[in-house]
Parts: C-alpha cells; structure tokens; sequence
C-alpha cells in the first residue's frame, strides 16, 4: 500500500513545477491539434455538401428545362389532335351527306324501275 502512496505522490505535479508546465504545455498543443483535426474533418464533409448541393441544383435545373421541353410538346400534340378532331367531324359530315345522297338516288332508281 505504501508503495501506491509512493507511486502517486511521483505522478503529482503543481503548475508552477518544470514536469507540470511541460504536460499542461503538451495537453495544449494536444487540444490544438485535435481542434485543427476536427476543422478539417468538418471541412471535408462541408465540401462534400458543397458538392453534393451543387449537384442537386444541377440536376433540378435540367429537370425543370426537360419539364418545360415536355409541356411545350404536349401542348403541340393538343393542338394537333384538336386539327385532327375538327378534320374527322368534317369527313363524317360529308360521309353522312353522301350516304344520304346515295341513298336518294337509290330510291330514286326504284321508282323509275318500277313505273
């Protein structure tokens, strides 16, 4: 047990005393680098960020022009199917108009075979 006492009292130290001044010294420099280590890891990882948002943004960016590119083409393909609609009820109303005609001239063919 004396002995542990004997260890300790070696391992004590007072911040006036040259042991002491050296290991507060060493434990600053130490916190230092720590801190500067811990800036440079956050550092990285900010450039990373950095560029990963960069990235985003770049990619939104072509996203909103393609979305802009896809609505102007719809909006083509409406108008063409609108020509489209209004050319087929126009083709439907001359096919109706000559199948009446047809038919008129059928019952007209009729009578005159008949008289």
């Amino acid at each position: 047990m004396s002995e542990t006492q004997e260890e300790l009292s070696a391992w004590k130290f007072t911040p006036d005393s040259v042991t002491g001044k050296r290991l507060m010294s060493k434990c600053r420099q130490l916190l230092q680098e720590n801190e500067d280590i811990g800036k440079m890891i956050a550092s990285g990882r900010l450039s990373k960020l950095e560029a990963e948002l960069a990235m985003q943004k770049t990619l939104a960016a072509k996203m909103k022009q393609n979305q802009l590119e896809m609505d102007e083409f719809v909006q083509e393909l409406d108008e063409d199917v609108e020509g489209m609609q209004s050319t087929i009820y126009y083709l439907q109303q001359q096919l109706r108009e000559a199948k009446e005609k047809l038919s008129s001239y059928e019952k007209e063919k009729e009578k005159q075979l008949h008289l």
